[in-house]
């Protein structure tokens, strides 16, 4: 007897189960994580940390955000972030390349290294380090390129506000 909405268990033509796409099966790597961080860390036993996640930045300004009586803003600041990049192969072992390309809320794209590895039955964490100069506001994205193909995009929200002392109310 079967409970209204329960799964029931078997075999398809093929050898999969109910239920499991044979693509997850035949395919990889699988993305485990991608994230942009403070720091990371590795303990003696492969053990990661991701420490402090970093998904929004408000920034402070010195000036008033009246932009309009101001000529274009240079860049206001650098952000010195952590990425993190876990894969596993699924079946798809050996050389393979990451790329972490920048997109600014404008659209613009700066291509990012170009880091080369062997993917082991183990999977591979790739943690860099990752600088953005902008004076533009909105949402960024650094997107993960796999041998060339996206796979992911890890989204950088960043916020002006003027100092307490610019005359301006924060938002």
């Amino acid at each position: 007897m079967t409970d209204e909405g329960a799964v029931e268990a078997g075999t398809r033509a093929g050898g999969t189960a109910v239920g499991e796409s044979p693509d997850l099966r035949t395919s990889g790597p699988h993305l485990t994580a991608a994230l942009l961080c403070e720091r990371v860390l590795v303990e003696k036993d492969d053990t990661v940390s991701v420490i402090r996640v970093v998904d929004r930045l408000i920034y402070t300004m010195n000036t008033p955000l009246n932009t309009s009586l101001l000529p274009p803003l240079p860049p206001i600041a650098t952000f010195t972030f952590t990425a993190f990049i876990a894969l596993k192969p699924g079946t798809r072992l050996g050389q393979m390349t990451v790329r972490i390309d920048q997109i600014s809320p404008s659209r613009q794209r700066s291509p990012g290294t170009l880091f080369e590895f062997v993917l082991g039955t183990d999977g591979m964490n790739l943690i860099s380090e990752i600088e953005l100069t902008t004076a533009e506001p909105g949402d960024h994205w650094f997107e993960v390129l796999l041998d060339g193909r996206a796979i992911t995009r890890i989204p950088l929200e960043i916020v002006l506000r003027p100092s307490a002392d610019s005359g301006e109310a924060a938002p």
